[in-house]
């Protein structure tokens, strides 16, 4: 553990950008010139370090060249073809665009629009049909005189003349009811 002497150890590291090198305290401390705390560096490593230190400051700083040279193409790239773009044509191109979608949600919207009347005038015609074959089965065939008119007519007065007292009309309502039961019982019968 504390017997073998410790080796030095540099660290590059290489974040987001591209041809950009980090390094790590320590290396940025020797090339400023920092002396270290124990004080046993011999001249072969205090040159080693330097040149170290040296072709790192000249690797960083071609890298950085390159970056920025690759950094002015591009932008130069961007104005040209910014600048070969007249704002008429562009805006000529964004009307017709605007206008292609309008052009065709108009032709969607008027397409739905006309399914959708053909699906109304069908389901009219079926509710109408559907209607008449209610009418010609069952209310056509079975047209009766109303029933109990005169014990309705009997307690229809009842009613009126007995408006705040209904309990006293309790003769006429069996009276209605018995002749419906009775009238009810005869169609059941004949039908039967």
């Amino acid at each position: 553990m504390g017997g073998s002497p410790s080796t030095r150890r540099v660290t590059v590291v290489n974040d987001e950008l591209s041809n950009v090198i980090t390094v790590s305290s320590s290396v940025v401390k020797r090339l400023q010139g920092a002396e270290e705390d124990d004080g046993k560096k011999s001249e072969q490593q205090s040159k080693a370090e330097a040149k170290t230190a040296h072709l790192s400051r000249v690797s960083l700083m071609s890298s950085l060249f390159r970056f920025a040279s690759t950094l002015k193409m591009n932008f130069d790239l961007l104005q040209n073809h910014i600048e070969g773009l007249d704002s008429l044509t562009v805006q000529q191109q964004v009307q017709r665009e605007v206008q292609r979608a309008e052009k065709s949600w108009k032709t969607q919207i008027s397409e739905l629009e006309r399914q959708n009347n053909q699906l109304w005038d069908l389901a009219n015609k079926n509710f109408e049909s559907k209607i008449k074959d209610v009418e010609n089965t069952y209310i056509s065939e079975h047209k009766h005189e109303p029933i109990c008119q005169e014990a309705e007519k009997t307690l229809d007065s009842c009613y009126k003349t007995n408006k705040s007292k209904p309990l006293n009309c309790s003769a006429e309502v069996k009276n209605f009811v018995s002749c419906v039961n009775l009238v009810r019982r005869e169609v059941f019968n004949s039908n039967a």
